[in-house]
């Protein structure tokens, strides 16, 4: 994963997984239910959005929150860390990039 300097002033995080198109669902579900048990009860949350390509092949996560210092500290939390560390294990994704 990459992350850029702006996702430093911004209190949205973004993630992006490459998938193979047959599993693309079964990731969905996945970021689906982590972000309605770990991220959904975080101080600042606002709103998740998960989007999917057409072709199948990627899958967006966007986490707003309120304040920057919030999404800070989503981002360092050892739950947030588990969760993210879990897709990037699974042989259903690939992380592409993180900000």
């Amino acid at each position: 994963m990459t992350s850029s300097n702006v996702s430093a002033e911004s209190p949205i995080l973004v993630d992006l997984w490459t998938v193979d198109d047959s599993r693309q669902d079964e990731l969905i579900r996945g970021i689906s239910s982590r972000v309605q048990s770990i991220v959904a009860g975080h101080p600042g949350f606002v709103s998740a959005q998960i989007y999917r390509s057409v072709d199948g092949g990627t899958v967006l996560l966007t986490v707003s929150m309120r304040t920057v210092k919030e999404r800070q500290h989503l981002t360092d939390s050892p739950e947030a860390h588990r969760a993210l560390a879990s897709f990037e294990r699974s042989p259903t994704a690939t992380p592409a990039c993180s900000s």
